[in-house]
């Protein structure tokens, strides 16, 4: 298995589940970043032997649909370059075009956020403003819309955690999600049927109570 991640800023979730997910560096080939902020992972990935590309969005000329296909198009002579069977994207720019067609479910984002609630940046501020009682994320195929595609799993907290804990309380869950999806792809346990995520030897009948009493 030969992963890629596209990521914008500064990588942080991309990076804890290198040093916390057991193999997984061995199987990252390419991290393609939007986002000159990312610069300052450059040495670790040169450590862990995987190759860093800068595509600088800021620099890209022409309107937003223009600088989005054109990211798109890099990305995805890239992902031919480096033979990549799939990507994790932590980018916040919609990609589109040849990429999307060649790659269909094989490009998995992790969206900070409750889907199909909360599409869209930001979405946990949203959550945090709004009152809503959970928060959580959501690992879901990428398509041509906002946040539209396939959902292959999620998790769910309580908002309070926010307060307590900080961002990273909710963020730093997507590496669990991370590490069981590496599992799933391992096992080709993941299919689309009629549009929706089916996950083989899931158990879609389990519930949990809040609060655990």
């Amino acid at each position: 298995m030969r992963y890629a991640a596209y990521i914008s800023g500064l990588g942080t979730r991309i990076k804890k589940a290198l040093e916390l997910i057991d193999g997984l560096a061995d199987k990252v080939k390419l991290i393609v970043s939007d986002d000159s902020e990312s610069l300052k992972m450059k040495k670790f990935l040169e450590e862990k032997d995987i190759s860093y590309y800068l595509i600088n969005y800021e620099k890209i000329e022409g309107n937003k649909e223009e600088k989005n296909l054109y990211l798109s198009n890099r990305i995805y002579e890239l992902f031919e370059t480096y033979q990549i069977d799939y990507c994790f994207s932590f980018g916040k720019h919609l990609l589109k075009g040849k990429l999307l067609e060649c790659y269909q479910y094989k490009i998995i984002n992790f969206h900070a956020g409750l889907l199909p609630m909360y599409p869209g940046i930001n979405a946990l501020d949203k959550m945090k403003k709004g009152t809503e009682r959970y928060v959580g994320n959501t690992v879901n195929f990428i398509d041509e819309g906002i946040d539209t595609g396939p959902i292959i799993m999620q998790n769910v907290m309580l908002v309070e955690n926010f307060d307590l804990y900080g961002y990273d309380a909710v963020l730093d869950e997507q590496i669990t999600l991370l590490k069981k999806l590496d599992m799933l792809l391992f096992e080709n346990r993941i299919h689309v049927v009629d549009g929706k995520c089916i996950v083989d030897g899931a158990d879609y009948r389990i519930s949990n109570i809040y609060p655990d009493v």
